[in-house]
C-alpha cells in the first residue's frame, strides 16, 4: 500500500489550521501542487469529518458572544461564510449524487482506489483520456445502430422466468424441480430502437465536443501565459540595457 506523501499531510494541517475555510487553490499554491490533487486528498482522507485542533476549539469558546442579542453568528464572523444552511458537509441528508460525496469513496473497492491513484493529475491528460473514451463509445453506438438497421422490421426480446415454491416453515423446497418456465415476449419497432440509440449518440458527441472545446481553451491559456512570460523577460532585458546606456552617458558627461 502506498505511503502518504509529506505534502499530503501538510495540506491537511493547513486546511484544519484555517478552520476549514482554506480553498484548494490556496493550499495548492503554498505546497506547489495542483488544486485537483488537493481536492482528491481532501475527499479521500475526509478532512471535513476531522475535529479542529484544540487551540482552535478553545479560541472559539472564548470568543462566544454572551449578550442576549439576536440569534446567529455576530457580524463579520466567517464560520458561516458561503453557507446557505442545511446539514453539514458530508451529511447524507444533503446528498444529490455520489460525485463529490464522502459516501462515494466508501463504496469503491481496492482495485478502483489503485486505478484512481494511477490517474493523471494534470487537466490536459485527463481531458485527452476522456475524449478517447467518448470516441470509443461513439463508435460502439454507431455499430449498434448499423446492426439494428440490418435486422427485420420488428425486434423481439424474450425473457425467461422460473419459479420454485418454498415452504415458509421448513425453508426447504417442496418441489425440487422448478415449475415450467414462462416466456415473456416483447416486440419493439426497429425505428424506435434506432431513434433511442441516435439520441444516446447525440449526447455522447455533445459531451465529446465540450471536452474538445475545454482542451482547446486550456491550450490557448497556456500559450497566453507563455507569451506573457516571454514578453516580460524581454522587457526586463531591454530595460537593463537601456538603463546601463543612460547612466553611462550621464556619468561620462559629468
Amino acid at each position: 500500500m502506498k505511503t502518504k506523501s509529506p505534502e499530503r499531510e501538510k495540506a491537511r494541517k493547513l486546511y484544519l489550521k484555517s478552520d476549514k475555510t482554506a480553498k484548494n487553490k490556496e493550499i495548492a499554491e503554498k505546497l506547489g501542487v495542483s488544486a485537483s490533487l488537493v481536492a482528491k486528498w481532501k475527499s479521500q482522507d475526509k478532512w471535513d469529518s476531522e475535529d479542529l485542533p484544540k487551540e482552535k476549539v478553545k479560541s472559539k469558546s472564548k470568543g462566544k458572544n454572551k449578550s442576549k442579542g439576536k440569534p446567529g453568528a455576530p457580524f463579520g464572523n466567517h464560520n458561516a461564510f458561503a453557507n446557505r444552511g442545511g446539514p453539514p458537509l458530508g451529511s447524507a441528508n444533503a446528498l444529490k449524487h455520489g460525485g463529490y460525496s464522502q459516501v462515494y469513496w466508501d463504496t469503491i473497492d481496492e482495485a478502483e482506489r489503485e486505478m484512481i491513484q494511477d490517474m493523471p493529475e494534470d487537466e490536459e491528460t485527463m481531458l485527452l483520456d476522456q475524449i478517447k473514451l467518448f470516441s470509443v463509445r461513439e463508435r460502439r453506438i454507431m455499430q449498434a445502430i448499423e446492426k439494428v438497421k440490418g435486422k427485420d422490421e420488428q425486434l423481439t426480446n424474450t425473457t425467461v422466468k422460473t419459479e420454485v415454491r418454498v415452504d415458509n416453515d421448513s425453508n426447504e423446497a417442496e418441489d425440487e424441480s422448478p415449475k415450467p418456465y414462462t416466456l415473456v415476449t416483447s416486440t419493439e419497432n426497429k425505428h424506435s430502437v434506432v431513434a433511442r440509440l441516435e439520441d444516446e449518440l447525440t449526447r455522447v458527441q455533445r459531451a465529446k465536443s465540450q471536452a474538445i472545446a475545454t482542451l482547446s481553451k486550456l491550450n490557448i491559456e497556456k500559450q497566453k501565459i507563455a507569451l506573457i512570460k516571454e514578453k516580460d523577460d524581454v522587457e526586463i532585458e531591454d530595460t537593463s540595457e537601456t538603463d546601463a546606456v543612460i547612466y553611462g552617458e550621464n556619468i561620462s558627461s559629468e
